[in-house]
């Protein structure tokens, strides 16, 4: 009897504790975490995929006067294996992507269409995520600056005098920033790396003088470009 009650203690101890919450109930709606990822890449198939594709269509013979080749459509087809298949033999869950196409002779303004194979795309799963040889791999989605100059001010700690920075960040190419320093000099960095003055930058874009610099910037004190040429 006594060995049964303990066992019973146990129990009642490790039963979930009930909760009670006062005042109306929150309705909170379920979130799908995963709806992002979904939303995504059924936008690039419905979507982005013909957008890329058209942007290289028609495509000409190099004499442009014999043949142009004309997108038609983008047709999916259906997976060869199935996802249980993929992870059991290590495959990739993948569907294959046809486009139609249409070729017209200049010459005779003949036409001939035809489906063509174009490429494998991997299928989505479910849970939002991939299968590749076998392994199930989901992207992970990032939040990235979005393109612009940005410009910021910040207090010397030891001086305490407000420095000035400016960032110009492109969507295709190198950041550059630019610094009003402690010691009142414009400094630049290209991606993030060593500093130099930005007159320097101003010269190897075009061949200036210090004046031509002085007149570029009409605040400028006309000291500052001979101290930092």
């Amino acid at each position: 009897m006594l060995q049964m009650s303990s066992r019973s203690n146990k129990a009642i101890n490790n039963s979930p504790k009930e909760r009670t919450y006062l005042g109306e109930k929150d309705e909170i709606k379920q979130v799908d975490l995963i709806e992002i990822q979904k939303k995504s890449w059924q936008r690039f198939l419905d979507n982005d995929l013909a957008q890329i594709l058209h942007e290289f269509f028609p495509i000409d013979d190099y004499t442009k006067k014999n043949f142009t080749l004309e997108l038609n459509d983008i047709v999916y087809g259906e997976p060869r294996h199935d996802l249980k298949q993929c992870l059991e033999k290590k495959l990739t869950y993948h569907f294959p992507v046809y486009i139609k196409v249409t070729l017209i002779s200049k010459k005779n303004n003949s036409k001939k269409s035809q489906d063509v194979y174009f490429c494998n795309l991997p299928k989505m799963t479910d849970r939002g995520t991939f299968i590749i040889n076998g392994i199930e791999r989901a992207v992970i989605s990032q939040i990235a600056r979005s393109p612009g100059i940005y410009f910021t001010a910040e207090v010397d700690k030891t001086t305490g005098a407000t420095v000035y920075n400016a960032e110009i960040r492109p969507y295709i190419g190198s950041w550059l920033d630019f610094t009003i320093a402690k010691n009142n000099l414009i400094e630049a960095k290209i991606n993030k790396r060593r500093k130099f003055l930005a007159t320097s930058f101003l010269r190897a874009m075009k061949d200036l003088s210090d004046n031509d610099i002085i007149n570029l910037f009409s605040g400028l004190e006309p000291g500052m470009a001979e101290k930092s040429s």
